[in-house]
């Protein structure tokens, strides 16, 4: 089993871009900050075992909870419920 945390920011602005030769890029972006997002996934060699994301960044105790509560079941269900979850 693997578990993989990413962070995303919501502000989609372009960084670089493509303009006539020997003339600057001008283009304008969004004044205001996007909001960040978590997303914090665990999966096993058949696929996606549990999820969960979060706005903003993803602390200790969110990292504890994800495991307590939504990892920890589907992994007893899987290793002592005979198979995969909704299979």
């Amino acid at each position: 089993m693997f578990l993989d945390e990413s962070g995303f920011s919501l502000a989609l602005s372009v960084l670089y871009g493509w303009g006539k030769k020997g003339e600057p890029l001008i283009e304008t972006v969004p004044a205001r900050r996007g909001k960040n997002l978590s997303v914090l996934g665990a999966f096993d060699i058949e696929g996606m075992v549990a999820t969960t994301s979060k706005p903003g960044a993803m602390t200790r105790a969110d990292f504890e909870r994800f495991l307590q509560e939504d990892l920890l079941p589907r992994v007893i269900q899987l290793f002592f419920g005979g198979g995969r979850i909704g299979a």
